[in-house]
């Protein structure tokens, strides 16, 4: 039985992940404590993801910080470029990538080591090269501080905090990727549509039962986690009347 694979909202396209990894076209399950509670049955998972930190306009914003564990660096917001974990071979991988908005399988990939920013692979393509190296050049590595880390590690939501939802029934808060939390959805079979939240130790779920109701499952979250996580999901709401998706 194959787990299915998470699709993270801040993410790369999942091949382009998977091809960076140094994985085949097989799905790979991330590591025991990271694979989500909803089992897979042996058909071939579904999954989606939210391309909208990839969408590049016309002139890149300011810098957006993005961190994974130890790593941060500054990607220009509207440049084409995302970073997320590498939870296709490695967890503890933070890949970044630049994908052509005509062409995904038109990609530039650097992989870091999230403990310690080394360059563990890249695959640049010549065209990409100086704004990956812009962004590569911001990197910085250092512990996180959680006790000034903003929401859900503290204080109150900020209006620059979008609500998705892609049409499962469900729609959640996208922390800050400063935070070094990353949501995404997927589909479990059975199970159905699910949202989760993850850092490099936990990992909460949110999805309908089978009354169609919400139910979430911290059991995969550490102790330690349990009230930014309980925050995060105190915010996720079933679609409805009042809650349009």
């Amino acid at each position: 039985m194959r787990p299915l694979v998470t699709v993270f909202a801040a993410a790369l396209v999942a091949a382009s992940v998977g091809l960076a990894c140094g994985e085949d076209d097989e799905t790979v399950p991330p590591d025991a404590a990271l694979s989500p509670s909803p089992q897979a049955t042996e058909s071939e998972p579904q999954t989606g993801f939210s391309p909208s930190p990839l969408v590049p306009t016309a002139t890149p914003g300011p810098d957006v910080l993005y961190r994974w564990v130890n790593v941060t660096v500054l990607i220009p917001d509207g440049s084409g470029i995302g970073a997320a974990p590498g939870v296709v071979g490695n967890p503890l991988h933070f890949v970044i990538a630049k994908v052509d908005p005509e062409d995904s399988r038109i990609t530039s990939t650097v992989v870091l080591d999230s403990e310690n920013g080394a360059i563990v692979e890249e695959e640049v393509l010549d065209e990409h090269r100086e704004e990956i190296d812009r962004v590569l050049a911001t990197l910085s590595v250092g512990p996180f501080e959680r006790s000034s880390a903003p929401w859900p590690y503290t204080g109150e939501l900020t209006p620059d905090l979008v609500r998705e939802n892609e049409g499962g029934g469900i729609s959640w808060i996208r922390p800050s990727p400063s935070t070094g939390l990353y949501a995404g959805w997927g589909l479990a079979d059975p199970g159905g549509f699910f949202v989760d939240l993850r850092n490099e130790r936990s990992t909460a779920f949110a999805s309908l039962d089978a009354a169609g109701t919400l139910a979430f499952d911290t059991s995969a979250v550490v102790a330690e986690d349990l009230p930014v996580f309980e925050r995060w999901l105190a915010t996720v709401k079933q679609c409805d009347a009042e809650t349009k998706c």
